[in-house]
């Protein structure tokens, strides 16, 4: 850790901030920013991309710990930065979300200078032993790549003696990468071979959900969801993702349980609205997303899952509830000019000429290079005139 480079404190309360703040300048770091909550501290990430390490407390109002962590690792530039969750939290079901989401630390209140010192020490000791792995995975892909499997085992082995705390950690590592090379079998022997060493992995056990749905083993797949739930029950990553194995299984009563527990957890998330809806739509389930969650969900959906559903309904020749869609995808945004294109098209299926000329007018009023509305355009005008002729 560098002494000169920021560090991120984040807390609502500020005498929280302060602790943090003497016992990191004692400790010699000088450059530190704070935050009172999630939201606060997304901007000052924005303007100081060099922090190097975030320091945050559990929960806060408008954006708590666990969301920031979430954003901090969705993004491509951050998605690195060593991240300590400090909380009065200790229940398991509160660890395990954070070891999801890739929390690096976990420190539990009262903060104290040896316990700090301790989790600095480990992001040092981890960022030097990540570099010096990288390596060695660098050394095995490319053995992989050329298909020689008792260099492969011999490497691994080695690796494994060497670093006998990250067994299972390396093994998801090589299992990753047998998947993405499209050896299955391979990787899901590793994966195996990764939770036998830890059961309580949940990155295991997710990439072993995907190496079973690669393999179509829907089965295979909800018994390792099972056990990331019973992991941790209050994730509504885990809960959406059974509840789509179930839509796949054709257990709807299951699938709209699972769902309506993971908008109970997470009711705020509005990319979860999107991915339940867009699960039953390619299922090919319209009638049935509309009876489970059309009285709760329609309005909040966005304008490409609108526009995916419009088309849906307009394959299934449910034209007019297409049209309805495409209307309330034009109502978040009124100019958007493809949307008025679908919806002119979607109108000259129902017969209604008047209505899509004024969406295509709106659409190349919106977008004047738009062809495909100019095209549709003139060819409506020269029917128009053949009639009157």
């Amino acid at each position: 850790m560098d002494k000169q480079k920021p560090i991120l404190l984040v807390d609502d309360i500020q005498p929280a901030r302060e602790t943090l703040c003497n016992i990191l300048q004692v400790l010699g770091y000088k450059n530190l920013l704070e935050a009172s909550n999630g939201e606060e501290a997304i901007e000052l990430l924005k303007k100081n991309p060099d922090i190097q390490l975030i320091i945050s407390d559990w929960k806060m109002p408008r954006m708590s710990g666990i969301e920031l962590l979430k954003w901090v690792r969705s993004q491509k530039e951050f998605k690195n930065i060593p991240f300590i969750m400090v909380t009065s939290k200790g229940e398991k079901e509160d660890v395990a979300l954070a070891a999801e989401q890739d929390v690096t630390e976990y420190l539990v209140k009262p903060v104290t200078v040896e316990a700090l010192i301790s989790k600095i020490e480990n992001i040092d000791n981890n960022l030097a032993k990540l570099n010096e792995l990288k390596q060695k995975l660098e050394v095995i892909k490319k053995l992989i790549d050329s298909g020689k499997d008792e260099e492969i085992r011999k490497e691994l082995e080695k690796i494994l003696e060497e670093f006998p705390k990250d067994k299972s950690k390396l093994l998801r590592e090589i299992a990753y990468m047998y998947m993405e090379r499209g050896y299955l079998d391979e990787a899901e022997k590793m994966v195996n071979r990764a939770l036998s060493e830890n059961p309580l992995y949940t990155k295991g056990w997710w990439l072993k959900n995907e190496i079973a749905l690669k393999k179509k083993d829907l089965n295979g797949a909800l018994s390792a969801l099972k056990k990331l739930y019973e992991l941790n029950p209050n994730s509504s990553k885990v809960l959406y993702h059974i509840g789509k194995i179930y839509l796949a299984k054709e257990k709807l009563d299951k699938a709209k349980s699972f769902f309506l527990m993971a908008l109970k957890v997470d009711p705020k998330n509005e990319q979860l609205i999107q991915d339940i809806w867009n699960a039953y739509l390619e299922n090919d389930l319209l009638d049935e997303v509309f009876r489970d969650f059309g009285h709760i969900l329609f309005e909040k959906l966005n304008v490409e899952t609108l526009n995916n559903l419009a088309v849906s309904l307009s394959k299934k020749g449910s034209v007019d509830q297409a049209i309805v869609a495409y209307r309330q995808a034009l109502k978040k945004e009124p100019k958007n000019s493809r949307l008025h294109y679908n919806l002119a098209v979607a109108y000259l299926k129902t017969g209604k000429k008047k209505n899509a000329l004024v969406h295509l007018n709106e659409a190349i009023q919106i977008d004047p290079e738009f062809e495909n509305a100019k095209n549709l355009l003139e060819k409506l005008m020269k029917e128009k005139d053949l009639n009157k002729e």
